[in-house]
């Protein structure tokens, strides 16, 4: 039935763009004002009928209340956010997305965390991670920190699984007891990072990259121009991961009550344990200490009926889900505090507000936020791996302006606050990041792609005429004027220069201290803060705080989120669009895809920009990190 309510929504829609096309082209506003809320009207009962037909409550459970001994089911499907960019309700996110990956705002955790706290009536949480898809380490660690909270506030937290990998498990490790199928397998492997490097089937192919950089490390065009990682990028991929790892391991030892080096030993020990003799992983895992331990589904299920309401009717556990949990808390009210504005994703210079970050649509937002009533001091919560030049630099005079104002910003790195997203953040008064965070990669590079070869090969040629050298000189299908390489190289220094140079008056260092910390090397946070690029270590609460401390705000401030803001019409057929598009549009073969080119969608529209046919010179340049937070 949800495929016969798909079909229905597309038809509507591509009926109402029809008549939304027809009346633009007439121009006629009267018949437009008129036609519209009746289409629009039309449109919304018939959705608001299919929501009816197939709004069941979930596990035997009614919104209307929470009884004594309920079990709280936290389900996660897909990967954890620092913002969604589609709505979580019981219907969208259930019923019409089902098993689909959908967003999970960290922000939702924390408030479910905040309630469940002071809530008598539960006991028990059971957290089911079999769609769970994973997010940085510093995402990871945040819902983990709520997990502990949830713990100590007496609450018991349980977790059951077929299979754990490591996203999985680090959450898992978290909970009170964790149980794993007699035949489960917990799988860790590791970090590492094995990108495609396609420098030599490009010049078989005919194909010149034509990579510019400035910085020894600047490794983003990398798999463009060499067939195998240099010295300096595997030096830099080392130390980094090498740190991201101890972090991690150091979480579980400590939520398990473990040496880190027994996570090591775990992996190293696998071919002498299962050489030449049955080996049975669960097995394995439960004598490592890593799980509590090994129960068949219906063993679980036991277990919670011990101690939780069980259903007369449907004979199970009365479970209620966290989306319609939350549902039931009151929305946070603001009447004087800090805001936040949200940047993720790669960095465009305009309007971009989805799968990206607009430097127009920032600028908005940070505009917005001073002028809301009550609002004494911002913090930008970055997320990127950077992108546009301009963009960044956009977004970072904005704050500047912000600051000017006498309103301090503190910028709080979330998983990745590299290149442009750094340059975003050197911009507030203060730093804050995560331990875990990936930052620096101070750096700029230029990317000219030219298919001239291609094209002789195939004995198809250009010509023409132009009044000057300039107009066609980054046409890809002519080799790559010489002249506009070098205005291309002089451009990526100036731009360079002025990225440190910006780095050396917010951090308080001389250029040729920023310049040895940059060259596009790449930093975990902890790294960062030792060399004096972070001014203090710590996750989004802190960052508030400093911005309230900043801003003379006594205790109990109030906190709100400043996000791009729709018409309710618009919100309306955006919502349902974007449930559908994660419904027929993301089928596991491309979130593989993904996982495998190490690549995330707004990086791909990041990429196809800069092969625009429009694109120009000044867009080539780019503080963009080309890198990954998802390792896990």
């Amino acid at each position: 039935m949800i495929q016969i309510a798909l079909i229905f929504l597309k038809a509507v829609w591509r009926i109402l763009k029809f008549f939304l096309a027809f009346i633009e082209k007439l121009g006629r506003f009267a018949v437009g004002l008129l036609v519209f809320p009746i289409l629009l009207a039309g449109l919304f009962f018939g959705i608001t009928g299919l929501f009816a037909l197939y709004d069941q409550p979930s596990s035997g459970f009614s919104s209307a209340q929470v009884a004594k001994e309920t079990v709280l089911l936290i389900e996660l499907n897909g990967r954890i956010v620092e913002q969604a960019d589609y709505p979580k309700g019981p219907f969208l996110s259930r019923q019409l997305l089902q098993e689909r990956a959908q967003d999970i705002q960290v922000r939702d955790i924390v408030r479910l965390t905040d309630a469940l706290v002071k809530d008598s009536r539960v006991d028990d949480i059971v957290l089911d991670l079999s769609g769970f898809e994973g997010g940085s380490l510093v995402s990871l660690r945040q819902v983990g920190q709520q997990l502990q909270r949830l713990k100590d506030a007496g609450k018991t937290v349980l977790v059951w699984g077929l299979y754990f990998g490591q996203a999985q498990y680090y959450l898992a490790s978290h909970a009170s007891k964790v149980y794993l199928h007699p035949k489960g397998v917990l799988a860790l492997e590791g970090l590492g990072q094995r990108p495609f490097y396609f420098g030599a089937a490009l010049t078989r192919l005919g194909i010149e990259p034509n990579l510019i950089r400035a910085g020894q490390y600047k490794d983003a065009g990398e798999p463009l121009v060499r067939a195998s990682a240099s010295k300096e990028s595997l030096a830099a991929s080392q130390r980094l991961l090498d740190d991201l790892w101890r972090v991690f391991s150091a979480d579980i030892a400590r939520s398990r009550a473990i040496e880190p080096q027994q996570l090591d030993g775990f992996i190293n020990d696998l071919p002498r344990l299962s050489e030449g003799q049955a080996f049975n992983p669960a097995q394995y895992a439960l004598e490592a200490g890593l799980v509590d331990g090994l129960l068949a589904p219906d063993e679980f299920e036991a277990q919670l009926e011990k101690t939780n309401r069980v259903d007369d009717e449907l004979q199970e556990v009365i479970q209620v889900h966290w989306l319609d949990y939350l549902q039931l808390q009151p929305e946070p009210r603001f009447k004087e505090g800090v805001a936040i504005v949200v940047a993720q994703g790669a960095i465009f210079d305009g309007d971009e507000s989805v799968d990206g970050v607009g430097g127009l649509a920032t600028i908005a937002l940070l505009r917005e936020a001073r002028r809301k009533k009550g609002v004494k001091a911002l913090v930008i919560r970055v997320d990127s791996p950077g992108g546009s030049v301009v963009g960044s630099e956009l977004i970072r005079r904005e704050i500047e302006v912000t600051r000017q104002m006498g309103i301090p910003v503190v910028a709080s790195m979330a998983g990745m606050a590299a290149s442009g997203g750094y340059w975003i953040a050197a911009g507030a008064d203060a730093i804050v990041a995560d331990e875990s965070t990936i930052t620096g990669s101070i750096g700029v590079f230029a990317l000219f792609p030219s298919a001239s070869k291609v094209l002789d090969k195939l004995d198809i040629n250009t010509d023409g005429y132009t009044t000057h050298w300039l107009r066609g000189a980054y046409d890809p299908r002519r080799p790559l004027d010489p002249r506009l390489k070098g205005i291309l190289q002089a451009s990526v220094n100036q731009i360079y220069d002025d990225f440190i140079g910006q780095v050396s008056l917010a951090r308080n260092l001389s250029k040729e201290r920023v310049d040895q910390l940059a060259q596009g090397q790449v930093w975990t946070g902890g790294q960062a803060h030792q060399r004096g690029l972070v001014d203090q270590l710590g996750g989004l609460e802190k960052a508030v705080e400093l911005a309230a401390q900043k801003a003379g705000l006594d205790q109990g401030f109030d906190v709100t989120y400043v996000e791009p803001s729709e018409p309710a019409w618009s919100a309306l057929l955006s919502d349902v669009l974007r449930s559908v598009r994660a419904v027929v549009s993301s089928p596991p073969e491309w979130q593989s895809l993904q996982k495998l080119l190490n690549i995330q969608v707004s990086d791909i529209r990041w990429l196809l920009g800069l092969a625009s046919p429009s694109a120009v010179p000044v867009q080539a340049v780019q503080a963009h990190c080309l890198c990954s937070s998802d390792l896990f």
